[in-house]
């Protein structure tokens, strides 16, 4: 979480759906990534695959090549 304290932009790919997740496979799911952000006072979270804009509003899924003006 350091290296994401009050980013910009924190981008977190999130393999595993809501409520899922495995200590084998350590990857995110929406709501972690969405702790993660507003813990470190980010100001926007892009995320792969999921939504998590109840926990952190400013969230927005990303798709391949996406270019994002900051």
């Amino acid at each position: 979480m350091a290296l994401s304290r009050e980013a910009d932009l924190v981008i977190a790919e999130c393999a595993y759906q809501s409520g899922q997740g495995s200590d084998d496979w350590p990857h995110l799911n929406p709501e972690t990534a969405a702790r993660i952000a507003k813990e470190a006072r980010a100001k926007r979270l892009a995320i792969v695959h999921f939504d998590a804009r109840t926990i952190f509003p400013h969230t927005f899924a990303t798709i391949d090549d996406m270019e994002l003006d900051l």
